[in-house]
């Protein structure tokens, strides 16, 4: 579970190439240890019109910040935690609920080793991604799908909140052999 603490989209112009900028907070912590490796991080899925390329991966911007409560001045203050190592990313598009095409677009971020996912941490997302060329119900994007059998082009009023939607999910697996 997580709380997301904030969504920022921006975009100059239809067709073109934006900023994504969301911040959230895991609810319980993601441990790794040195004696139990784990690969942690987050995927953030984009809805079906919307594509991450490789320049989302070498643009990816991640933050971490912590609210610190300073007892001399009785004030939370906000310390930015840097990282050694930047997180890593990979783009991944899958089929979803059909045997037609690419459906979902991730974007799936990799902490480096041995940084843990605590709740206490605020991690705030910057990347780059591709508009749809079209809003879904613009009557050009309709008449274009009309008879489309796919969920990426679905019109059923209850698939499209579920394919319109942008979610983000933290994962942990052990890591095994990390190596030495």
């Amino acid at each position: 579970r997580m709380s997301l603490t904030l969504w920022q989209y921006s975009s100059a112009s239809a067709n073109a190439e934006s900023t994504l900028d969301f911040e959230f907070r895991p609810s319980t912590d993601l441990l790794s240890t040195q004696e139990q490796p784990q690969v942690l991080g987050f995927t953030l899925m984009a809805p079906v019109t919307f594509r991450f390329t490789e320049a989302s991966c070498q643009a990816l911007e991640v933050t971490r910040t912590k609210i610190v409560y300073d007892l001399m001045s009785e004030v939370n203050e906000t310390q930015r935690i840097f990282f050694r190592e930047s997180p890593s990313c990979e783009v991944a598009r899958s089929k979803w609920l059909s045997e037609e095409g690419f459906y979902q677009n991730q974007l799936v971020v990799y902490m480096p080793a041995l940084v843990e996912l605590l709740s206490s941490v605020y991690y705030r997302v910057q990347v780059p991604i591709l508009n749809p060329p079209l809003p879904m119900l613009h009557p050009f994007l309709m008449q274009a799908v009309a008879q489309k059998a796919s969920p990426k082009f679905s019109q059923s009023p209850f698939l499209a909140p579920l394919v319109n939607t942008w979610r983000v999910f933290t994962f942990v697996w052990e890591a095994g052999d990390a190596g030495g």
